[in-house]
């Protein structure tokens, strides 16, 4: 752990991933796509309201997983509207 750092410092990132099938709450989703990045999240019940974003790209497998992470790695991510 790196300790707390300001988001505004955070731009020469640009993919968020987050694999949890566990965590219900998901605010460092909601941070992130306010960011502007690009999320690569699993396609499951607690994270569906985030597929309205075209920034969320969501996978059921490890070859969706590594596919979305590619083209976040290589595209960039759309302005939020």
């Amino acid at each position: 752990f790196f300790g707390a750092k300001d988001h505004a410092l955070l731009k020469e990132y640009k993919v968020f991933v987050n694999p949890s099938l566990s965590e219900v709450l998901c605010t460092t989703i909601v941070e992130a796509i306010a960011m502007g990045k690009w999320v690569v999240c699993a396609k499951h019940p607690s994270n569906e309201f985030f597929e309205q974003f075209p920034n969320c790209l969501m996978f059921r497998n490890e070859e969706e997983f590594a596919a979305n992470v590619q083209w976040a790695l290589h595209n960039d991510p759309l302005p939020l509207t």
